[in-house]
């Protein structure tokens, strides 16, 4: 067995625009193709996109990957572009890609040998994928910074206590950018032409005066909220996660049994683990804001449509499949091979352990009606984790606002995200008690200003029990000290709020709570944000990665004070029964 020690790679350097040694910087390569008669000066012809002239590219690029014994962890980038101009990424380079993959081939052939030298003969249980998905405005350049982080987290959570299975951590980077940095320009040079005759109107209006006048101003601020939506690069973003970070996620998640089993055929001393081949590999998905949506529509299309067992799962609902009644989409709650059944993914995955943080998909994932287009891929895991923050002035306010003009629902709660899931408070005093507790749907709410709606109210119309059960964390009143901060500093003096500024234990103090958010949201010394605060709280960043890696018994077996940490930092789990 190998020595457990922290890996000793030398970290990859950021890509220079001219790599040093003639390194390839763009992933496509041109064939050779004959020289033009304009060779020298002036410009070639267009070139006929025939079989000579194809460029090549790679769907997928491993842009870092450290391996220590038993856990590799590696930056896995999709290469669409930002642009559809660009027509591939530039910033990813073609030879550090295939070192990287040739280091992570490597390690998993390494851990097949040692299997296979302990006697081992089936590895169906050994081998663990976690796929980390990043959320919207996470351009590259702070994917990196996450993954350095993380790296220095698992080199020192794993050197002295190694996993016992073999463990992929994988942060997926699906093309996102910076918002309104990346527009500086692009907005006004992509401007279509009735959006500058709008501005023309506009100001001709203006000058003129009268009636007129008000005209062109209500054009100008029409305008300039079109070109808001612009600068945010929301539906920018969005477009990208649905069109290529779900279909390559879809990719990744399909070839890496393929990847397995070419490192069993590599080696004939691995031949004893070629029966059988790993036909359980564990899947856990851990994804944040806009990433939920790509982790539940790669799930959605992972689903083998054409699968017998998946056909028979209908036929239990309804004798007609889709075409017959079925109560609902809240069956009752299935018995342990029906779940078994469910958190099979094809023939190479079990669905494990699914965690949503802040998660910007509608609220109605939790619902039971046909409105819920995501319960195929939220009761196929074992384990469900929703962490959310009441006070989420991203999702309350920008995404809700976004998704205003796109997401068909006819009502102001319906058009909430799931991330502003909110557990109801308890007695006259309104309080939500810290620590662990247990309920059926009717412990869940979505918090307005002036109000709140259970989700068993309408427009939800949940029954108590929606036939799968999962787990609601609320931070929205999570204070502790930072994650880099030394143990000695845990102390209560030491604590800050991370996700809201201040708690709100009525009704009406929401509000105040929601402007107080927002105006901390803008200093960076007042250490809340209300969107990624989970992951600047020490306790809360190890518990979502513990969940991620080991499941929550486990996880309760690491943390054996859990209740009571939860209490002290003001977190409230609590457990919606099947």
């Amino acid at each position: 067995m190998r020595s457990w020690k922290p890996n000793q790679h030398k970290p990859s350097q950021g890509i220079a625009k001219k790599p040093a040694g003639g390194g390839q910087n763009l992933l496509h390569k041109d064939r050779q193709e004959p020289k033009s008669a304009v060779d020298n000066g002036g410009s070639p012809p267009p070139t006929a996109v025939t079989g000579s002239a194809m460029p090549t590219y790679r769907q997928l690029v491993i842009k870092r990957c450290e391996c220590s014994p038993y856990f590799a962890h590696a930056l896995i980038c999709s290469s669409a572009p930002i642009n559809a101009e660009d027509q591939i990424r530039a910033d990813l380079s073609a030879d550090q890609a295939d070192e990287n993959l040739k280091r992570l081939k490597d390690d998993l052939r390494a851990f097949l040998l040692s299997e296979a030298a302990k006697g081992t003969t089936d590895i169906s249980d050994k081998i663990k994928v976690v796929l980390n998905i990043h959320g919207y405005n996470m351009p590259l350049k702070s994917i990196e910074e996450g993954f350095e982080q993380n790296q220095k987290r698992f080199n020192t959570d794993t050197s002295d206590t190694p996993p016992d299975d073999y463990v992929l951590f994988i942060d997926y980077c699906w093309p996102s950018e910076r918002i309104l940095l990346s527009q500086w320009k692009a907005w006004l040079l992509a401007m279509p032409y009735p959006l500058l005759l709008l501005f023309a109107l506009a100001i001709a209006g203006v000058s003129l005066g009268g009636f007129l006048q008000g005209l062109g101003l209500w054009l100008l601020g029409f305008g300039a909220a079109l070109i808001a939506l612009r600068l945010v690069v929301y539906f920018r973003d969005r477009d990208r996660a649905a069109n290529h970070g779900v279909y390559d996620a879809v990719e990744l998640v399909r070839w890496l049994p393929v990847l397995i089993k070419e490192q069993l055929n590599h080696d004939p001393a691995a031949a004893a683990l070629h029966t059988p081949f790993p036909s359980q590999i564990k899947l856990s998905i851990l994804a944040h804001s806009m990433g939920c949506f790509v982790a539940t529509q790669t799930v959605r299309m992972l689903s083998n449509v054409f699968e017998e067992a998946a056909i028979a799962r209908w036929k239990e609902l309804s004798e007609d499949g889709p075409f017959g009644e079925v109560a609902g989409f809240a069956p009752q709650k299935p018995t342990q091979q029906h779940a078994n059944a469910l958190s099979r993914l094809g023939n190479h995955y079990q669905l494990k352990q699914l965690i949503l943080v802040a998660p910007d998909i509608p609220i109605w994932a939790v619902t039971t009606g046909r409105s819920n287009y995501l319960l195929a891929s939220m009761r196929r895991f074992e384990e469900s984790f929703l962490f959310v923050n009441d006070a989420d002035i991203v999702l309350r306010l920008a995404s809700t606002l976004a998704n205003y003009f796109v997401f068909p629902s006819r009502s102001k709660q319906g058009g909430y995200r799931l991330g502003n899931l909110s557990i109801a408070q308890q007695g006259a005093a309104h309080t939500c008690p810290y620590g662990e507790s247990s309920g059926t749907m009717k412990s869940l709410v979505l918090n307005g200003l002036f109000g709140s709606v259970k989700m068993t109210d309408p427009p939800f119309h949940c029954p108590e029990s929606i036939g799968h059960s999962f787990n609601v964390v609320s931070c929205t009143d999570y204070t502790d000290v930072g994650v880099n901060a030394p143990p000695a500093s845990s102390s209560s003096q030491r604590r800050r709020r991370r996700l809201s500024g201040m708690t709100a234990r009525h009704p009406l103090c929401r509000l105040a709570n929601h402007l107080t958010t927002t105006l901390c949201n803008f200093i960076s010394r007042s250490g809340v944000d209300s969107h990624g605060g989970y992951f600047q709280g020490k306790f809360c960043l190890g518990l979502i990665y513990s969940l991620a890696l080991h499941g929550e018994a486990p996880t309760r077996l690491k943390i054996p004070s859990l209740t009571q940490q939860l209490k002290e930092l003001q977190l409230t789990w609590l457990t919606i029964k099947a």
